[in-house]
């Protein structure tokens, strides 16, 4: 079985998905998504919707044999909460999601998920500041990304088993594909909340 080294294949990963993080933090900028009270609602329900998406597969698949805490790092009933806050109470309603819930993913493709939700923490220590600026709290209006900040080890751990956890090419490429599968998922659904530019 051939393996790249590690730091190798985090840069791979990073270089293979930089197009489709820097989307979405232009999406981020262009639709003014912490600019406003009313954006910042929109944003709410779209990231919603995507970790629903993301966070199901990843329930589905072996990662809690490798990432024992993975329940603590899932932020879907916090951005409900939130978008609560903000909504007079009103809740987001599941959709009908487009696999079976029994759809099965398999670990390298895990990784490669959670290399983009737990990444997503970094990026929540500079949002939160801005939530401050709309009158946003860690308990009110801004629970997921206080939680995210919190969670920051998260992040490290997956960096760790991206070094760690023995793949071959097939399973790194498989673990690129997921990743920029998730960027995608985030991608179309705030286009879907503020309209395709």
């Amino acid at each position: 079985m051939t393996q790249h080294t590690v730091p190798q294949r985090r840069w791979d990963l990073k270089a293979a998905t930089a197009p489709h993080h820097d989307r979405i933090d232009g999406l981020g900028s262009l639709y003014g998504m912490f600019d406003s009270l009313n954006a910042y609602r929109k944003y709410l329900k779209a990231t919603w919707h995507s970790r629903l998406i993301l966070e199901t597969l990843l329930d589905e698949s072996e990662l809690k044999r490798i990432f024992s805490d993975w329940d603590k790092h899932k932020i879907q009933s916090d951005l409900q909460q939130d978008y609560a806050d903000l909504s007079d109470g009103e809740e987001l309603k599941r959709p009908e999601l487009k696999f079976p819930v029994g759809t099965r993913v398999d670990l390298p493709a895990a990784i490669g998920t959670l290399y983009v939700l737990e990444g997503s923490a970094l990026g929540a220590t500079f949002l939160i500041q801005k939530t401050r600026l709309l009158g946003l709290g860690d308990e009110y209006g801004a629970r997921h990304l206080a939680k995210q900040v919190g969670n920051l080890a998260g992040w490290k751990k997956t960096v760790s088993l991206l070094e760690s956890v023995p793949l071959d090419k097939q399973d790194e490429k498989r673990c690129i594909e997921a990743a920029i599968y998730s960027f995608r998922t985030f991608e179309i659904n705030y286009e879907k909340a503020f309209g395709e530019p």
